[in-house]
């Protein structure tokens, strides 16, 4: 769900449900607002601005279940608000959950998240939905490719796919951003601002 009025994904006493590559981006509220049963999130782009607006909102009785995501949250929003308690940053959140452990929190580098296009930046080759084609114009690449659920199917997306699905909208889909080749390094952070 993007740009919606008020949350990304609402759910109310769903009995499991799950959302998977996916995106919540630019939406009125919370990215995730789960009242009541299960969800399960994998492999999504999440994103909360704004004071009082959150990644995941849970109310009593709800149960979310959550890793190998992209959470960002900019102007003053937080990662999660609980039925007792509110997870300001992602650390807390892990603490407190277990959940997204092994999830990222970096700019997912859309292509043009305003225009619709949220196909990952990618120098080895990305879709272009205007060209209707594959496009190697791009000069960064999203830290999002291939840091996917090693446990998820990848062999919708097509070469080179570095034998692991891309988080986001389009993973283990044809028009998945392609994998670098080459070896290359991913600095994380524990800092906890």
């Amino acid at each position: 769900s993007v740009n919606n009025g008020y949350n990304g994904f609402y759910g109310q006493d769903v009995s499991e449900c799950y959302c998977l590559n996916s995106v919540s981006w630019s939406n009125g509220h919370d990215a995730i607002s789960i009242n009541g049963g299960f969800l399960g999130v994998t492999n999504t782009v999440l994103g909360a601005s704004g004071y009082e607006r959150y990644i995941y909102s849970m109310q009593a009785g709800g149960v979310i279940k959550a890793d190998y995501n992209d959470m960002v949250t900019t102007n003053d929003a937080y990662v999660a608000r609980l039925p007792t308690s509110i997870s300001k940053s992602m650390i807390r959140w892990q603490e407190s959950t277990t959940n997204d452990l092994h999830s990222l929190s970096h700019n997912p580098q859309f292509v043009n998240a305003g225009a619709g296009d949220y196909h990952l930046r990618s120098s080895v080759g990305r879709f272009d939905p205007n060209l209707n084609t594959f496009v190697t114009t791009d000069t960064t690449n999203s830290s999002l490719i291939d840091a996917g659920d090693p446990a998820s199917g990848y062999s919708g997306e097509t070469p080179p796919n570095g034998g692991r699905v891309n988080i986001g909208l389009y993973g283990d889909a044809p028009q998945a951003s392609r994998s670098r080749t080459n070896g290359w390094v991913l600095a994380l952070t524990m800092n906890d601002g």
